[in-house]
């Protein structure tokens, strides 16, 4: 039976994340995996459900998306994916609310963790002086097909971080049109074959096409009035990149892309954003209203980068544009 590794396609330009908003962080240590404190491999995933108060995530992930996560690793379905996979996930755990202004989206809760995997043909790396409770990696998945027989969505006991699925729960996510799950075929295969290195060879072609759509840069520089941005600089800051993300939102994949804004830093008194792209100048150009409508204080400016991120080397163009005039 065929089983999978279920990930998102946070490498996709044309599907995104979910975040906990900054003023959930500690919420977020109430659902932190404290499986590494287990004195036994046989623990049992506790309920959210009585202590759930609809945490707020923020992103603007495109309504097409099924499967965001939030935070790159915690399980998040949209309400369309509940309702065609909920025969398999309520019974195999919670399905919580999260309040996001993209639609309604469920924090999934997996409580059905297995010992499935057969130990002795698996091959499984241990961390150091550590008993064998929680594994450091699986090099090799061999599973009991017996114990495999009724279940859909799962994790395992000894390597909690990752959920799993069967073939019938990825039929099903293929037959409902369902977007934004990656599965990565984990087992079985022959004796000697690393599981990471056939999907990735799979997936080949796919990951060229997403290379090519990242492969250009822009570049925005926002001058800051000391080396940290000031209490007001970063709330002006989170606006413009709302602004920004609402101005490159993809709201079908039929659309055109023009890019991403991918992260910050902040160097020599700059916040510098930077955005993949797979033509720097149409995003440039698709950036002007955005751009010339900007209200920062001092001159930004906007570095067209003809290459990757950090690719220093490359041909770029600059161009400045003046303070607002209040």
């Amino acid at each position: 039976m065929n089983v999978y590794e279920l990930q998102y396609m946070g490498d996709n330009p044309y599907f995104d994340g979910l975040a906990f908003d900054y003023n959930e962080l500690e919420f977020l240590d109430k659902i932190k995996p404290n499986t590494y404190k287990q004195k036994s491999k046989f623990w049992q995933q506790p309920s959210y459900q009585d202590w759930w108060e609809t945490p707020k995530v923020i992103g603007q992930i495109p309504t097409y998306q099924d499967y965001p996560c939030v935070n790159m690793i915690y399980p998040a379905f949209s309400q369309r994916a509940c309702d065609a996979l909920r025969d398999m996930l309520e019974p195999n755990g919670e399905l919580l609310p999260l309040d996001s202004e993209c639609g309604a989206y469920y924090y999934y809760n997996c409580q059905t963790y297995t010992d499935a995997l057969d130990y002795e043909q698996s091959t499984i790396e241990w961390p150091r002086r550590q008993e064998k409770y929680i594994a450091g990696d699986i090099l090799r998945y061999v599973f009991d097909d017996q114990q495999l027989k009724h279940l859909s969505i799962f994790g395992l006991s000894i390597y909690p971080i990752y959920l799993y699925v069967t073939e019938s729960f990825k039929q099903r996510v293929e037959e409902a049109g369902l977007m934004g799950f990656d599965f990565n075929k984990v087992a079985p295969y022959p004796p000697g074959t690393n599981w990471r290195m056939e999907n990735k060879k799979l997936k080949a072609q796919e990951r060229q096409r997403v290379m090519a759509m990242q492969q250009q840069t822009v570049v925005v520089l926002l001058p800051l009035e000391d080396k940290e941005p000031s209490v007001d600089e970063q709330v002006h800051i989170a606006q413009l990149e709302d602004n920004l993300d609402h101005v490159l939102k993809v709201e079908a994949l039929s659309d055109e892309y023009y890019g991403r804004y991918v992260g910050h830093d902040i160097s020599r008194k700059q916040y510098r954003m930077f955005l993949s792209c797979p033509d720097a100048d149409r995003l440039f150009a698709k950036l002007q209203p955005w751009l010339t409508s900007l209200d920062w204080p001092q001159k930004v400016k906007c570095v067209r980068r003809y290459g990757s991120m950090y690719d220093t080397d490359a041909r770029q163009k600059t161009k400045s544009y003046p303070p607002k005039v209040i």
